[in-house]
């Protein structure tokens, strides 16, 4: 027989789902022409003043948010016509309160596109404030 009984496991279950918080979803869009490379930035900060880490997701599309236009196996994205470096956290910019995040695109050969980059940062936290530039 278990020490723990389901209605336990279940309370513990709920009591970790409601301290990992996400944040809101920030998201850049910006035209790439052919040559462009650019640099999104995602900041995600603490509003308690506590320290903040978590796992940041991240997508990015070529055009639209659509599954066709995604970066990572979009029907409509070409990675010969583009150079991705990253997604990368920035450890030189943190204070411990907040995770800066990049993601460097660099146009090669696609034409004239506008990138849409989406981010959000699950963590154990009360408060998370987010906001994005670049790219």
């Amino acid at each position: 027989m278990s020490v723990f009984n389901l209605p336990f496991l279940d309370l513990l279950k709920k009591a970790i789902e409601n301290i990992i918080q996400t944040s809101n979803t920030v998201t850049i869009s910006t035209t790439f022409n052919n040559g462009d490379d650019k640099t999104a930035v995602f900041t995600f900060t603490s509003t308690s003043k506590a320290k903040l880490e978590g796992q940041v997701d991240l997508a990015a599309y070529i055009d639209s948010v659509a599954s066709n236009n995604s970066f990572i196996n979009g029907a409509n994205f070409n990675p010969s016509q583009w150079i991705v470096i990253g997604p990368f956290y920035d450890l030189d910019a943190t204070d411990g309160k907040n995770v800066i995040y990049k993601l460097r695109i660099k146009n090669v050969s696609a034409g004239s596109h506008t990138v849409v980059v989406k981010a959000v940062i699950r963590a154990i936290q009360n408060s998370i404030t987010s906001g994005g530039s670049g790219a």
